[in-house]
């Protein structure tokens, strides 16, 4: 991250070049040779990568990092589903399932999370079409969205939502004939539901997402302190009724646990 602005490399420069792009005066390149202050790796290939690298999330609404997952129907029809995950607090802020999720869907859907949950300070993704398309990247920039994106086939410098899709995939894709979209989409929150309510998390002491989001909220109301991000949806007592009465609306037979 160059003055907040994304590093794009470019294909067009002849020599070892990378092109800044900035919303206010376009493109602009710059030497190699700076590479090392900024602690940039050029890989061949690469098409954005980000100087600011954030290891570890440190609070709630930190990093977010989002990820595709793909799967069919016993039908043989496509499923995608975009999962978005808080690596803070390990909430899974969404699982949409569609049959096909392009970049001005996704924009949509981040503007829904937003509005639930506060904006992240950074995302983290690959460098899929859908996450680079150049109209998300101006829209993430206009929600104050840093971006963090890994370096091209090294899944494992996202490693969180990697777990994370495999536990979606090892969990419930694996164990569930799924016959059409609409029960694809119920079994998958139905899941997903559980995931952040009931299901404890070692790395958060044994507590589920939900809860422990909760006790950090419940702990900054005693001390006073808070992040300056804004969050949309740290109502604890009012979000867990809101959540059991969507589940239950949604789907009242899978109440198993």
């Amino acid at each position: 991250m160059l003055g907040g602005a994304p590093i794009v490399y470019s294909d067009k420069l002849a020599g070892p070049s990378f092109a800044v792009e900035d919303g206010n005066r376009g493109l602009g390149f710059v030497s190699v040779e700076v590479e090392h202050l900024l602690g940039l790796a050029l890989g061949k290939g690469s098409h954005v990568a980000t100087a600011e690298v954030i290891e570890e999330a440190t609070h709630p609404n930190h990093v977010w990092t989002w990820d595709f997952v793909h799967d069919t129907t016993m039908r043989g029809g496509k499923l995608r589903m975009l999962t978005v995950v808080d690596e803070y607090t390990h909430q899974c802020r969404c699982i949409h399932v569609d049959r096909r999720i392009n970049a001005r869907k996704v924009r949509q859907i981040m503007a829904r999370l937003i509005a639930e949950h506060g904006a992240p300070q950074h995302i983290r993704s690959d460098n899929g079409s859908e996450f680079i398309e150049k109209e998300l990247r101006a829209w993430l920039a206009s929600q104050k969205i840093k971006t963090i994106y890994i370096d091209p086939g090294s899944p494992w410098q996202n490693g969180f939502i990697e777990s994370f899709n495999a536990r979606l995939r090892g969990e419930c894709l694996n164990r569930e004939q799924l016959f059409t979209l609409t029960e694809a989409r119920v079994v998958i929150e139905d899941w997903r539901w559980k995931y952040n309510h009931i299901r404890p998390h070692g790395s958060l002491g044994y507590t589920s997402p939900i809860e422990f989001e909760q006790a950090l909220l419940a702990e900054e109301l005693s001390t006073g302190m808070g992040s300056s991000r804004p969050t949309a949806s740290f109502r604890p007592s009012l979000d867990l009724l809101y959540s059991l009465h969507q589940y239950i609306n949604i789907n009242p037979s899978r109440l198993t646990i």
